[in-house]
């Protein structure tokens, strides 16, 4: 799942997470995560915008 590639992300320590090469990464996969959430709330007839 998606979710698995944000993880990957934030496995290590909070250091890590601040560096900012790791931003653009995270920002990338958090896009992809709530595109998905989007498209399945459409596919189960949930309307978001309540």
């Amino acid at each position: 799942m998606k979710q698995d590639t944000i993880n990957e992300v934030f496995q290590w320590s909070a250091e890590d997470v601040k560096c900012e090469k790791k931003i653009d990464k995270i920002r990338e996969e958090l896009a992809d995560v709530i595109n998905y959430c989007i498209l399945m709330a459409d596919v189960c007839g949930k309307n978001i915008q309540n």
